[in-house]
């Protein structure tokens, strides 16, 4: 196994495609110093997979590509390619002849290719390992390299004994294995992990699925609901429908009374449109002539205007190109001249380097004094030559530039021949357009006077049935907003009947007392039934009364204490009572409000009930204050002692403790009140329904 080829094109300084044969036994490239030799060494290294670029000699990997030079524009990418001899069959791979390729991109990507196959980093590796040869191999060492090895630890030297050793090829399947070995454990370590992730998933799934299940009932049954409502509403629909179509009949035999004197007066419509079409459709064929017309001359317009501005810049161009071609003429003279006297001077330099290469000749002792002349003066030959080249190119630029400004002037003038032309018949033309223009003006002034008269017609009819068509539309949307009110105050009026009739937020000892009717008679009602306050109250006071809401009111202690005995004894769970004589006898007295602006008023006062439950007002609220802002309400030290509330329901008892009641929907004070007043708002609002149908 050798390398019999070697092809660069792009790396380092070899900027073309260059193959270099290797034959077999030694071959040896020979140079002087800076002409390349390294990196030859530098490409095999390379195309084998060598990752540092500091080996390569270079501070970043994309500076391998060639980077330009004097005339020579930079490459964009490298490649590579090493051919190696595999006649002996040690790399492991059925070729007798394998190919190994990379190129590398300005973006840093870099590409690998086996017998111009794309494959990978790893595939170059196993191709080439234990057979002592690679990028990191004892076969490739450059000349500093030897030094290096010399002054390098045992164990950086123990490295290249095992790779000539072959040991390497092992060494690597052992890491690689024992990182396949870490990543299963990894991996079993976390499937328990995982196992608990799709229990948990699993359990989520069986919710959302028997939520579903229940869903799907759910729609069943609002399916069949909504089926029950629709047929009861349409017979409702029926129903008020039903002196509407006796209406319509009256009003039928009223109307084939009047279809005589309707078809008379529709027959002469018929006609007046029939004669208004025609003109309507005479005013558009004039109407679409004219604006052809109108296109017609503006476009030639807009060519004149074009050409006059072509035939303009084409005079500047005239004048521009031969100004250029007297100063080109001035110069080409000018450079003759100075070429004459450049040849001669020539001349005259040409028999002294003669002597001077004589004299060379003969006396070898002057050899460093005439050699030292004979360079500078061969440096001035040289500036003298590329002068001589420069001032040629030039001369040839300039016929190629006079000969090239002499044919454009000769189009140009051409150009503005034609352009004149052009120019003639096109007004020839406009004049032709404005002549027929006149004509159809006059047709057209009488057509539009008479469409006036037929528009204003149709215009005052459309304004009268416009109005009549918005009054019903008015109509209708003020029917459908009074419906609409109308069926969300039934949705309130019958949440609040059926809040009232479950008892769902009442205590069970209470349920107990309203389902049995126990002591009906000696049972006044509940806190919440006897008090009611105004609408922006209601959420403080609500938070004030707190669980007395739902507290039972009993004319005496007797009663409260039957209806406690029952429910002791048939355990029907949690009630309180109040016996209202007790109440109205004590005598309550009440401290003084401060003084504080904050302060909206007492609770008890706020309360709306008769003047009886006064005293059972001031026994439970007599004590609370409703105040603005609670925060700064508690920065007042004499507001200390008080329970303060504010209008949201956020409230600081005596006993030093804050609540915030979040989000208050519905509160319990009130609703008997509130029911009523919808009553009567649904009342209203059907009979003005009615009205209007």
């Amino acid at each position: 196994m050798h390398i019999s080829q070697l092809v660069i094109n792009g790396f380092k300084t070899f900027n073309n495609k260059t193959a270099l044969e290797f034959g077999d036994g030694i071959t040896a490239v020979v140079g002087p110093n800076g002409c390349g030799k390294t990196n030859i060494v530098d490409a095999i290294r390379w195309v084998l997979g060598e990752q540092k670029y500091a080996t390569l000699r270079s501070s970043r990997m994309e500076d391998v590509i060639f980077n330009g030079a004097k005339g020579t524009k930079p490459l964009s990418m490298c490649e590579v390619y090493l051919t190696v001899k595999n006649d002996k069959g040690k790399l492991p791979i059925e070729y007798t002849d394998v190919e190994i390729g990379r190129r590398i991109y300005r973006d840093g990507e870099s590409e690998y290719f086996i017998n111009r196959t794309a494959c990978r980093l790893k595939d170059i590796n196993n191709l080439f390992v234990d057979t002592g040869m690679g990028a990191d191999s004892y076969s490739v060492i450059e000349l500093k390299m030897i030094e290096q090895i010399l002054s390098e630890t045992d164990y950086d030297r123990k490295f290249l004994f095992e790779e000539a050793a072959g040991i390497n090829k092992y060494k690597t399947q052992r890491r690689l294995s024992i990182k396949k070995f870490a990543v299963t454990k990894f991996d079993l370590e976390r499937i328990n992990d995982i196992i608990n992730e799709v229990d948990t998933k699993v359990k989520g799934l069986n919710l959302q699925l028997k939520r579903f299940k229940r869903h799907a009932t759910f729609v069943e049954s609002l399916k069949s609901k909504a089926l029950d409502l629709s047929t009861l509403q349409i017979n409702q629909y029926l129903q008020a429908s039903e002196p509407l179509r006796k209406r319509i009949e009256e009003f039928s035999h009223l109307r084939a009374e009047k279809n005589s004197k309707q078809d008379f007066n529709e027959a002469e419509l018929a006609k007046l449109r029939e004669l208004y079409d025609e003109q309507v459709g005479e005013i558009n064929s004039i109407r679409s002539n004219r604006a052809k017309r109108d296109e017609d001359r503006v476009a030639a317009h807009q060519k004149i205007l074009i050409w006059q501005e072509q035939n303009r810049s084409a005079d500047v161009a005239i004048e521009r190109l031969k100004s250029e071609t007297k100063s080109n003429k001035s110069r080409i003279e000018n450079y003759k001249n100075s070429i004459t006297e450049k040849l001669k001077e020539l001349n005259l330099i040409i028999p002294a380097i003669d002597e001077r290469l004589s004299k060379f000749k003969f006396e070898q002792e002057k050899f460093d004094k005439i050699e030292s002349a004979y360079k500078t003066e061969q440096k001035i030959v040289d500036e003298i030559q590329t002068e001589r080249w420069e001032f040629q190119k030039k001369m040839s630029d300039n016929k190629s530039l006079a000969i090239s400004t002499e044919s454009s002037i000769n189009e140009r003038s051409l150009q503005k021949d034609r352009l004149n032309q052009r120019i003639k018949s096109e007004t020839e033309f406009i004049e032709k357009l404005n002549a027929e223009e006149t004509t159809y003006t006059a047709k057209n002034q009488a057509a539009i006077e008479k469409s006036h008269e037929l528009s204003n017609q149709k215009v005052s009819i459309e304004a009268e049935l416009n109005k009549l068509n918005q009054r019903l539309i008015n109509v209708k949307s003020e029917k459908q907003l009074q419906v609409a009110k109308l069926e969300s105050l039934s949705d309130q009026l019958q949440f609040y009947e059926e809040l009232i009739v479950s008892q769902t937020d009442l205590p069970s000892g209470l349920k107990h007392v309203y389902e049995n009717k126990i002591d009906s008679d000696s049972i006044i009602g509940t806190i919440a039934d006897i008090f009611s306050s105004a609408a922006k109250y209601e959420v403080a006071i609500n938070t004030a009364l707190g669980e007395y809401a739902h507290c039972l009111v009993c004319k005496d202690r007797k009663a409260a204490m039957q209806i406690l005995k029952d429910i002791q004894n048939k355990q029907a769970g949690k009630i309180s009572l109040i016996p209202f004589e007790e109440v109205k006898n004590r005598k309550i007295i009440l401290p003084d409000i401060p003084n504080n602006n904050l302060i909206i008023g007492r609770a008890s006062a706020l309360i709306q009930a008769q003047s009886q439950f006064t005293p059972l007002s001031e026994l439970l609220l007599g004590n609370i204050l409703i105040v603005k802002d609670l925060i700064n309400a508690l920065l007042d030290p004499n507001l200390a002692g008080w329970t303060l509330i504010d209008l949201k329901g956020a409230s600081f008892s005596n006993n030093l403790i804050f609540k915030n009641p979040g989000s208050i929907k519905n509160t319990v004070i009130g609703r008997k009140e509130k029911i009523e007043a919808l009553k009567t708002e649904i009342d209203k609002l059907e009979k003005t329904i009615k009205r209007g149908m």
